[in-house]
């Protein structure tokens, strides 16, 4: 009798520990998938950002294209598509040795070509969070051999340089809701020789380092970075 009684104990337990143990299971699978669900909304989300990126990129691109034509060879500028940002590469962009000073065959290509950009970039208004001016040098500087020092001396002319081009061109005469519209969004950036150009065997391209360039900001990444801190707030 004693020896039944402890065999249905013994079932009792088991049968309790079966059930628990289905419990956390069951628990554990609720866990999972609800943490895969999530996982595919965050990449869904971050998708779709992307896919309206590269949609608003594309877009932007070919209606710069399209508005600047031909115009852009005259001025030796080019597009990129994937950073949105247009290059000069016209000699007189390069500043004299040392000097700030907007050359005049330079104003009078920003007179032509900046109406028509900012144009195009004011329908993107929604989409924009800011057209930099960015200079950018080589590594020389007169004979100073400390790299320091002439990455510092390169920073404040570069700096200089995009400034005197950014009073030019918000002192043009452009419709007054751009114009409003522009000073919120453009800014000068002396960026020195952080991005130097380089040859096809590696070696500064000290010629094509020189160069000015206008690079458009789109809110894309502000977005990802949204959907991400939303994910992290959920996980608290």
């Amino acid at each position: 009798m004693i020896i039944a009684k402890s065999k249905q104990s013994n079932q009792n337990i088991w049968l309790h520990f079966t059930d628990v143990a289905m419990g956390l299971l069951v628990v554990f699978l609720l866990l999972t998938s609800y943490n895969i669900i999530r996982m595919k909304a965050r990449e869904r989300d971050i998708h779709n950002i992307l896919s309206a990126y590269n949609e608003t990129r594309d877009s932007i691109y070919t209606n710069l294209n399209t508005a600047l034509g031909q115009k852009l060879k005259v001025w030796e500028a080019v597009i990129d598509r994937d950073s949105l940002s247009i290059v000069f590469n016209h000699p007189d962009f390069i500043f004299e040795t040392g000097k700030d000073e907007v050359r005049k065959t330079v104003r009078e290509i920003l007179k032509e070509f900046f109406p028509l950009f900012v144009d195009v970039l004011y329908k993107y208004k929604l989409d924009i969070v800011e057209i930099r001016i960015e200079g950018h040098t080589n590594s020389l500087w007169k004979s100073e051999t400390d790299s320091i020092k002439r990455y510092q001396y390169n920073m404040a002319l570069s700096q200089s340089r995009t400034r005197s081009i950014l009073d030019f061109l918000l002192r043009l005469n452009l419709p007054v809701e751009q114009s409003k519209w522009l000073q919120g969004k453009i800014s000068a950036n002396g960026l020195s020789f952080s991005r130097r150009k380089r040859t096809k065997d590696g070696k500064e391209d000290f010629e094509r380092s020189k160069r000015v360039e206008f690079r458009i900001i789109t809110n894309a990444e502000a977005k990802i970075r949204e959907v991400l801190n939303k994910i992290e707030s959920t996980n608290k």
